[in-house]
């Protein structure tokens, strides 16, 4: 009912901001623009980054990726819809909103092998799938400086559900990973300490 709810004030909103309205257009015929994405016969490696913006500082993760699974097929999707959305930027892959049934049928059309998500981007419900599914899912990127609203007593709660559905959790800094071991309670052995 939320997410429904969420929608719904998206649709109004979007009368007032061209930024609510850019996103929903680009999450327009998400379905088919997957379907016509997906090559067949290929395992595909999902990747979910926030925005185009912060590509580029994974960009050795996506080559890594490439090298370590020739044979599959590696997805790219964000969250964030650029600032303006040209025929370029219309054939990327936009997270839905996540509704169970958005959710069902984008990865019945992926099923992915392996999923990827770029800290904070960890949407619950695609999370719990991925879980059913018994779909690994590394989550990088993973930074929480002092102060940070995710370790707010909602967002540590937030953080902790979400985080702890992951296969593993690589972190930047032995700080985060005292952070997230201490304030978040997550358990140690989820944690890797990777660097930038």
């Amino acid at each position: 009912m939320e997410v429904f709810l969420y929608g719904l004030w998206m649709r109004i909103a979007s009368w007032f901001s061209p930024k609510i309205l850019r996103w929903l257009q680009s999450r327009k015929d998400w379905r088919e623009k997957l379907v016509a994405g997906r090559e067949a016969n290929k395992p595909v490696i999902w990747v979910h980054i926030p925005s185009q913006t912060i590509q580029s500082q994974y960009s050795l993760l996506l080559q890594n990726l490439q090298q370590a699974y020739p044979k599959a097929q590696l997805l790219i999707s964000y969250e964030e819809a650029p600032a303006e959305l040209d025929e370029e930027t219309e054939e990327l892959h936009y997270l839905p909103l996540g509704t169970r049934k958005n959710v069902e049928d984008w990865m019945d059309i992926l099923l992915p092998t392996l999923v990827v998500m770029v800290f904070p981007e960890l949407p619950d419900r695609i999370l719990k799938e991925c879980k059913e599914r018994e779909v690994p899912v590394y989550v990088v990127g993973t930074r929480l400086e002092k102060g940070d609203a995710l370790l707010s007593l909602a967002g540590r709660r937030q953080l902790r559900k979400s985080l702890s559905l992951a296969t593993r959790v690589f972190v930047e800094d032995q700080d985060t990973a005292q952070r997230l071991y201490n304030k978040v309670r997550l358990d140690e052995a989820l944690c890797t300490v990777v660097g930038d």
